[in-house]
């Protein structure tokens, strides 16, 4: 098997005498992330995100060094737990080759980390992939799908969480009461209720109550959350994909 060569010198090679690829020459960058370092390409966090894009656009100042440089000067990202850094990273450099047959099996844990920073930070692509891949887990309790949505604004999972709580004839325990909110449970109870004593649910009576359709019962019920949602849904999708370059040779 051939192996990768290179020309040995005896005399230094001048890098400058060397043009930089467009495409394949990436500079990374530092970040602190609860007390931990991570250096990864800063190309995906420049290109994909107004956020990020707009924060390397501002000069470091005089004679200040570009933070996420070095590891003595990182990016430093507050609030932001180290777990859920890893999981958007996964996503945005996967260790694995997709190509090798590897279709990002991540756990649902880094997917909805991957979605909590992308729509906190405006990455619109990963945001969307985030919210493909975990539309496809049919495990998610449909508590967890509701809070997810309302949270990270999707309105199909919103829509597809209460319709699942309105349909199940188990009813809404105390727990999961409390995750929903007071007034959420309140809207929940009035449509079970409702349902229960339709005349649709009475001349339904021999099917089970999981094979109906309330569906819109619920969407009336939460005509203007789900308006809401939907509205935030669109703004994010309709954010640029990618952003002009950004100089990050300031101040180094």
């Amino acid at each position: 098997m051939p192996e990768p060569s290179s020309t040995k010198s005896s005399t230094p090679v001048e890098s400058k005498a060397f043009p930089h690829d467009e495409e394949y020459y990436m500079e990374n960058i530092v970040f602190l992330v609860e007390g931990y370092l991570f250096s990864v390409p800063r190309y995906y966090f420049a290109h994909a995100s107004d956020i990020f894009w707009s924060t390397f656009s501002l000069p470091p100042g005089d004679g200040k060094t570009q933070e996420g440089s070095s590891d003595s000067c990182p990016f430093v990202l507050e609030g932001v737990s180290r777990a859920d850094f890893k999981g958007l990273l996964r996503v945005m450099y996967p260790l694995q080759m997709p190509h090798l047959g590897n279709d990002m099996n991540l756990p649902r844990k880094d997917w909805i980390a991957a979605l909590k920073l992308a729509t906190m930070w405006n990455f619109r692509n990963i945001r969307q992939l985030a919210i493909s891949k975990l539309s496809l887990d049919t495990g998610i309790d449909p508590v967890d799908k509701v809070v997810l949505a309302k949270e990270y604004k999707v309105p199909d999972w919103l829509l597809a969480g209460y319709h699942e709580l309105v349909k199940r004839s188990t009813p809404i325990t105390p727990l999961e009461a409390a995750r929903l909110g007071l007034e959420t449970t309140v809207y929940l109870f009035h449509v079970r209720e409702d349902v229960c004593s339709s005349e649709f649910a009475y001349y339904s009576g021999y099917k089970r109550r999981e094979d109906q359709n309330f569906m819109e019962q619920v969407k009336k019920a939460f005509k203007k959350e789900l308006k809401e949602v939907e509205a935030a849904h669109v703004e994010y999708n309709a954010l640029p994909s990618s952003y002009p370059p950004v100089d990050m040779t300031q101040g180094k």
